[in-house]
Formats: C-alpha cells, sequence, structure tokens
C-alpha cells in the first residue's frame, strides 16, 4: 500500500469532493491505508475502477485509470491488501 497504492489512490480517487474523508461519495473513503483496505474489501471498488459492466466506472467524469496501475491496485487486493 504505501508503496504505490497510497499515491494512486491519493491523486485518482481520494481528491476533494470524491472519496476524502470530507465528501466520501457512495460511503467510499480511500484517504488512508484503513478505509482503502475496507472500501475494496466490501464495495465493488476494483470492478468500477477496471470499469466492468454493472459498476459504476471510476474515476467518475475522468480517464480510465492506465492498466499498469489497475495491475498494481489488483496485485494488492489479490496479495490480501498488504500495508
Amino acid at each position: 500500500y504505501k508503496l504505490r497504492i497510497k499515491a494512486i489512490l491519493d491523486v485518482n480517487c481520494a481528491t476533494v469532493a470524491c472519496h476524502d474523508a470530507i465528501f466520501y461519495n457512495s460511503g467510499v473513503i480511500l484517504d488512508n491505508y484503513t478505509n482503502s483496505k475496507a472500501a475494496f474489501e466490501s464495495k465493488p471498488s476494483l470492478c468500477a475502477i477496471k470499469q466492468e459492466g454493472g459498476c459504476l466506472p471510476m474515476p467518475q467524469g475522468a480517464d480510465k485509470l492506465a492498466d499498469s496501475l489497475i495491475t498494481y491496485i489488483q496485485c494488492w487486493a489479490e496479495n490480501g491488501y498488504p500495508e
């Protein structure tokens, strides 16, 4: 998380009026490890950033994240959300 995931989420997701601790759209807060892990464990966050069918595509109103960034997040999730 600390090495890559936090930076990806900070720049693309945990921004003002999106998924920061003040606005937390759709109840998703991605401003720190604990909140990010909880969001990916309990919500379709990975589906959203991969922009798969049945999920609200994220980031909303912006281009899809680069495949390399999605791969980092997917690996983080598949490996048990290491900090």
